[in-house]
């Protein structure tokens, strides 16, 4: 395989270990000993794709697969995208520097509904064309996409989607591309993976148990979003699907307490972290693992939670797993904006809980807290914010009495999306400015009590919400708005509404049909089994 020179362009960009690889555990097979080539790819920069476990899992496992190498590339920054671009250098792996129209298999990651722009980036810079009818040749592009069961707004740009845990499905779709080629067609009925020039049929595959943890992930060489362990304890809807930033749709899975120990022991042996996250809103033994970790690692590593429950027990486990006075924010999950709409949710928790459990941080050393919701839920109304504005007001005198003025309180509020295979699949939503109406009740609510909130653009929900109950023309959409300028819309300082506004102008798509009901039997992930009763 060829060597892309990068030499000439790490003068011209920022950060430039972004791109040089060679870290530590980064070790895959040599390509002249693989039969089967894969470049897996965040649509993200490399600090936050690094920071993504499943990331390491996958390519842990594909690299441990027989006569297969694995390698690894990330967005570049906007800075790198344009020397690539002026230099005419295409996107390259880290290991080895290798061009990524010389692997057999594209394999892109979907982390979010915001991600379509990012893709086709990605696309762009490896030198494919976007969409998958003009290109006639070079690798297959596989679109792994656990948080996606509704490959339609994906079928123009790839060849396949994968459906359900990847881990469930890359080792039979490996063995079948080195036996059959790579020839999607060739792929039919397989489970887990949906042909995107067939537009037919497909089954979510889901592991259980659960893959393995990877006890020898990568360590970076720059600080990344994560710089710590990061360790995944569940999967499934046990977590709830409205549990901000979730997206598995499978059955609940958990893994065991003596598991996760022995694997955090291996993998902190084989990476010199000294902290640890734990990822699963809703794991079942928390309280359980919080004692055992607690004795079987050093105090010296810090051990914290991602997001747990607003809850008084969830509260004690995770200062007990810091062990050392805690520090930074502690995130409590409290769902919905009052108590009515937890209930309707299956999220019965209540405002007497949810101020049980803040004042609980606070006598536990914790001096700032977040809590994290979704504002726009269908049958929110303003009642139900100004219960919650009422509540936090509680929260912030609670701190305020166990901690003084060091007590923060701080909200982050997503937007409700209503997503596949959820009773929401067929609502209507509120118009853009009933949203954003709901939007401006909490923002001036939280001013006038001096409490720090970080919320949802509405529009940047719009555009969520049209991926993930949308069909074909969202790709068509999409590529407008990468063409006007889009690329970063997973972050949120860097969504421009005006590239998107202006793409649903040119697709032919209208808010109100974006956020009008489904008719039953009108879904364009109809063909999909995810095991899931309707």
């Amino acid at each position: 395989m060829a060597v892309v020179d990068i030499g000439p362009l790490l003068d011209r960009v920022t950060r430039p270990a972004r791109y040089m690889g060679a870290e530590w555990n980064a070790r895959p097979l040599p390509t002249e000993e693989a039969s089967l080539k894969i470049l897996l790819v965040d649509p993200d920069v490399y600090e936050v794709g690094m920071s993504r476990s499943l990331f390491h899992s996958l390519y842990q496992l594909l690299n441990s697969l027989p006569s297969v190498t694995c390698h690894r590339a990330f967005l570049p920054w906007p800075d790198m995208a344009m020397a690539m671009r002026e230099s005419a250098t295409p996107l390259w792996s880290l290991e080895g520097r290798q061009p990524a129209l010389e692997f057999d298999l594209l394999l892109v990651l979907a982390p979010s509904e915001l991600c379509l722009p990012s893709i086709i980036e990605l696309l762009s810079l490896s030198g494919l064309p976007p969409l998958r009818q003009d290109r006639s040749g070079g690798p297959v592009v596989a679109v792994c996409a656990p948080a996606f069961l509704n490959p339609a707004p994906f079928s123009p740009l790839a060849d396949m989607v994968l459906l359900g845990d990847p881990e469930a499905i890359l080792p039979t779709l490996v063995i079948s591309l080195q036996d059959v080629g790579l020839d999607p067609s060739r792929l039919k009925g397989m489970s887990g993976v949906f042909d995107c020039s067939l537009q037919g049929t497909a089954r979510a595959v889901w592991a259980d148990p659960l893959p393995p943890i990877p006890t020898r992930p990568i360590v970076p060489f720059v600080e990344t979003v994560q710089d710590a362990l990061v360790v995944e304890l569940a999967r499934g809807d046990g977590e709830t699907p409205y549990a901000g930033g979730n997206y598995y749709w499978g059955p609940y899975r958990e893994r065991s307490p003596s598991e996760i120990m022995e694997s955090v022991s291996e993998a902190l042996a084989n990476t010199g972290y000294r902290e640890v996250v734990l990822k699963g809103t809703h794991y079942g033994k928390l309280q359980e693992l919080a004692h055992a970790l607690r004795q079987s690692v050093g105090r010296e590593v810090a051990i914290r939670t991602l997001q747990i429950p607003a809850q008084a027990s969830w509260v004690e486990a995770a200062t007990l797993l810091w062990a050392v006075p805690p520090r930074g924010s502690l995130n409590l999950w409290v769902g919905a904006s009052s108590q009515r709409l937890r209930d309707a949710l299956g999220f019965p928790l209540s405002d007497e809980e949810i101020l049980a459990a803040a004042q609980s941080a606070f006598l536990g050393g914790w001096t700032s807290i977040r809590l994290q919701l979704e504002v726009g839920v269908p049958g929110e109304k303003p009642a139900d914010v100004d219960a919650f504005l009422e509540l936090i007001g509680n929260v912030k005198r609670a701190g305020r009495a166990i901690r003084g003025p060091k007590a923060h309180v701080r909200i982050e509020a997503a937007i409700f999306v209503p997503r596949p295979f959820t009773p929401f699949q067929w609502a209507p939503l509120p118009s853009l400015d009933e949203v954003a109406h709901q939007v401006g009740i909490l923002r001036h609510g939280c001013r006038r009590k001096g409490i720090d909130l970080a919320v949802e653009r509405p529009e940047r929900w719009l555009v969520a919400t049209a991926v993930a109950r949308g069909d074909e023309e969202v790709a068509e959409a999409a590529l407008h708005a990468w063409r006007l300028g889009a690329r970063w819309d997973m972050r949120r300082d860097a969504f421009v509404w005006s590239s998107w506004e202006e793409a649903f102008r040119r697709a032919s798509l209208e808010a109100s049909t974006i956020l009008a009901g489904r008719e039953r039997g009108a879904l364009p992930w109809q063909g999909i089994d995810a095991g899931i009763d309707e």
